[in-house]
């Protein structure tokens, strides 16, 4: 029996998705050594330990901290009282949300969509630490670190501060290479 006949029961859609989203295809086309597998579940549980560590710095004072941020204090209370606001305001707003008084910012990924933390100027600092400099997993590159940090946080300028954080880490301005490449003798 052909295929098509068989497939014809079924309802289904087919999504195009780019060669740079598409890391599965990679994965299932080849055979994994057990070397590598225990590599990537340790990766994979030390990300959870900085992720836990990450929310514990949450857990503490950031619904105080957006509150005492001056940029992030007028847009919380533009959203308490949006009834009072106009439609263009209104449409201004239309990514940002408050659960339980911290305020989120929606965040568009390819195939998703959710509310992610919007960390106030004084926690960018400790977010960055918590996530760069984790003895775990630490010192990643800047577009590594970045999309450890956009799964959960939100804040304008991000990649900016991101590079500029990770430009000035000590240790690793101790450990890199100088760029000059000896000539063979």
């Amino acid at each position: 029996m052909r295929y098509s006949l068989k497939l014809q029961r079924y309802s289904f859609r087919i999504v195009y998705k780019s060669g740079k989203h598409h890391h599965d295809a990679d994965t299932l086309s080849r055979y994994p050594l057990m070397e590598q597998a225990d590599q990537t579940e340790n990766s994979e549980d030390h990300e959870e330990i900085a992720l836990c560590m990450a929310i514990k710095i949450e857990e503490n004072n950031i619904k105080n901290l957006q509150r005492t941020d001056p940029s992030l204090f007028t847009t919380i209370q533009r959203l308490e009282n949006i009834g009072a606001l106009n439609g263009r305001e209104r449409t201004r707003l239309r990514k940002y949300e408050l659960h339980e008084g911290i305020l989120h910012r929606l965040m568009h990924r390819p195939y998703e969509e959710q509310f992610n933390i919007v960390v106030p100027r004084s926690m960018r600092k400790e977010i960055c630490k918590a996530y760069y400099d984790d003895i775990l997993f630490g010192h990643a590159s800047a577009e590594r670190t970045y999309q450890k940090i956009i799964k959960k946080y939100y804040w304008s300028g991000m990649v900016k501060y991101i590079n500029h954080y990770l430009s000035t880490c000590e240790s690793c301005q101790k450990n890199k290479l100088g760029g000059k490449i000896d000539a063979p003798l």
